[in-house]
Formats: structure tokens, sequence, C-alpha cells
């Protein structure tokens, strides 16, 4: 996927409940921007996210929050992976607002921000 948003959230994909990965399957964004300040999520914005399969985002950037993904909840049971994501604001790779689990692969490679932290 090579995408831009100009306002709202997601650069790629938004979910307004639930985004979930099934196992086997493969969820690949690439080259994504969210240029909305007021937005979010360079390449996902989802309330809910779940990777039971695979979830890879290179070269995701977001002017607002969250380079590569912008999530309520992450669960990762399978792959997420995310490779140069940068953001103007918190979140250089994920910004998740309740919590997040991982008893699967998380890699976070190359990630940048002027505010906040990697995750």
């Amino acid at each position: 996927v090579n995408s831009t948003s100009r306002s709202g959230r997601g650069g790629s994909l938004f979910a307004s409940e639930v985004l979930q990965v099934m196992p086997g399957g493969e969820i690949a964004v690439e080259d994504a921007e969210s240029l909305a300040i007021a937005g979010s999520g360079g390449g996902i914005w989802s309330p809910v996210l779940v990777a039971f399969g695979d979830v890879s985002l290179v070269n995701v950037h977001s002017q607002g929050d969250a380079g590569a993904v912008h999530a309520g909840v992450v669960q990762v049971l399978g792959r997420l992976d995310v490779r140069n994501s940068s953001t103007a604001g918190q979140g250089a790779a994920l910004l998740v607002w309740e919590g997040m689990s991982a008893t699967g692969h998380v890699a976070i490679v190359n990630a940048e921000t002027s505010l906040g932290s990697a995750v």
C-alpha cells in the first residue's frame, strides 16, 4: 500500500471498532503517511488491534501522533513489525491508550519522534 491521508485518522487503515488479523493472515502497509496534524496513525488507527497473524508496517509517518499504529488495545499473538516510522507527536511507532500484551513477536526498528517515546 502506498497511501496518504490529508485529514482524519489512519494513513492506510481505519477501523472503527476492531482490526483483527487471523492466523496465517497478513496486513502489510508500506509508504503510508498521515498529514493531518489533528489526525493520527501513519499506518493504522483502530480502537482494538489483534494480530494472530502478521502485521508489517514499513516507512510509515504521521504529522499528528503515532507513526505506525494508534490503538486503544493491542494484542500480538503472531508478529508485529514496525520499521522506519516517525511522528511529530507522541509514539514514534505505537501509541496505545489502554494496554498492550504480546506473547508473539514484536519488533520496532528505527522509530523517531520529537515528543514522547517510541512506544
